[in-house]
């Protein structure tokens, strides 16, 4: 799956490093601290996506998340996926176009300040993506 998304970055001129994994706890912790905000939802330990798909309202769905993100200002940005396989850092770049026709895997894109996240479910076909701004 990585190697799908970074494939695509090449071709948009997006340059990233892979960090440590030591780095992974923290940015999911994190992320699941400005995110889910005490809400609850099934299977959140395997699933951190079904915070938006369990609440509604809580993220924009489906097509308007997607040019919601896209309107994001260029910023440093973590990438990872549900299992933690990797963990990835853009800086200071245009945001990345990751569209796929066969998604093996959640993919999360995150502002590196958590001021927003873009998440794209497995289940693409018929849930998400999603897109959440924290306002403060």
């Amino acid at each position: 799956e990585m190697e799908n998304i970074t494939s695509r970055w090449k071709s948009q001129n997006i340059n990233y490093i892979e960090l440590p994994k030591t780095d992974f706890d923290e940015i999911r912790d994190v992320w699941i601290k400005k995110f889910t905000k005490g809400y609850k939802a099934p299977h959140l330990d395997r699933y951190l996506w079904h915070i938006f798909s369990f609440n509604s309202g809580l993220a924009i769905e489906g097509k308007k998340a997607e040019i919601d993100y896209k309107k994001q200002y260029p910023s440093d940005l973590f990438i990872f996926n549900e299992r933690f396989d990797y963990c990835l850092k853009i800086e200071k770049s245009a945001i990345p176009d990751i569209q796929m026709d066969d998604f093996m895997d959640d993919i999360y894109i995150v502002h590196a300040n958590y001021r927003w996240t873009y998440v794209i479910p497995h289940e693409i076909d018929s849930m998400g993506p999603y897109f959440k701004k924290i306002v403060d």
